[in-house]
């Protein structure tokens, strides 16, 4: 892990062309294992992974960056090839369903420090799995990619099996960092402020070093973290007014004209309504849409439920 400065982090996110992506409530811990399970299982299942990947905190919620064009080049020729789509998706299946016994394992036992160690692995190939399908799905944007329908379907299905876990294993995740805190005497949040190396290493000793304990600290509520995949080298900022410039700088909200959008459709059919255009850094529930009205935003997640039910159409740039 690397202290970073806002100018050294700035020039990384310029370097490997990261743009602003998805808002979520996700802890650096566990941003941290999705990309230990990214580093350690895509190339295994598709041969390549992510350049690099980004993410911000500010108050309780975070902001990811990615590069969608390069992720998104690697996988287009992959599409054309069925029968090892076919392979690969067989194998990031079996490795859920593996993960999710393993999990349901986990989350039947009382919480504890070599239990949280052990569980970090499933945590890892679980985000391995599912980061197949968010990687497959990042490439199918634009005409003639050469993707049947059924392997799309197959693609749409799975993709729903397999994220339906991530609210569970998240929620398992907080909760079992907080109790173990309790038995061996230290903050639960210090844990989900930590990255998977720092909390692997405390949970093996059962003990936080002192100085680690200042810089964890330093983290809540405010912090960058950058993920490089070739090296997998670890950078991360929680100076709060660097972190407060630097999203400034490379979250500029794009600008939105008149025209249309058009992408791969998860459901058939044909609808008219008024668009309500989600900001990224909007707070779902802040927001009001009319009964019918059409939302286009980055993605969605379970705090959109409200405005999926008055919806009659949604437009994301990935699924979530």
């Amino acid at each position: 892990m690397k202290k970073s400065t806002a100018k050294e982090l700035e020039g990384l996110v310029k370097q490997y062309g990261l743009e602003p992506n998805i808002r979520r409530h996700i802890s650096l811990l566990g941003y941290s294992a999705v990309f230990s399970g990214y580093k350690k299982y895509l190339p295994e299942f598709l041969g390549f992974t992510y350049n690099a990947f980004g993410v911000i905190w500010l108050g309780d919620v975070c902001w990811s960056m990615v590069n969608q064009d390069d992720i998104a080049s690697k996988v287009r020729p992959l599409l054309k090839d069925e029968e090892r789509l076919n392979a690969i998706l067989s194998k990031a299946m079996a490795v859920f369903v593996e993960t999710r016994n393993e999990f349901q394992s986990f989350s039947k036992r009382k919480a504890s420090a070599e239990g949280l160690f052990g569980f970090l692995d499933v945590y890892e190939r679980y985000y391995g799995s599912l980061g197949v399908y968010n990687v497959l799905y990042r490439g199918m944007t634009g005409d003639d990619l050469g993707v049947s329908s059924r392997l799309e379907n197959r693609m749409g299905v799975e993709r729903n099996e397999v994220s339906a876990l991530y609210p569970k294993i998240e929620r398992f995740l907080s909760s079992a960092a907080k109790k173990v805190g309790e038995e061996i005497g230290v903050d639960g949040e210090l844990t989900l402020n930590s990255v998977v190396s720092e909390a692997r290493e405390y949970l093996r000793k059962e003990k936080l070093p002192r100085g680690l304990v200042s810089d964890i600290e330093k983290r809540k509520g405010h912090c960058f973290y950058l993920f490089v995949f070739e090296t997998g080298n670890e950078y991360i900022l929680s100076d709060k007014a660097g972190i407060t410039q630097l999203f400034k700088e490379v979250f500029e909200p794009p600008s939105v004209g008149a025209g249309s959008v058009k992408g791969v459709s998860a459901y058939p059919g044909l609808v008219r309504g008024k668009a309500k255009i989600v900001p990224l850094d909007c707070d779902p529930a802040s927001l009001e849409i009319e009964d019918g009205g059409v939302i286009i935003a980055v993605h969605t997640n379970p705090d959109y439920l409200p405005l999926l039910k008055k919806a009659v159409a949604i437009v994301t740039d990935e699924g979530g």
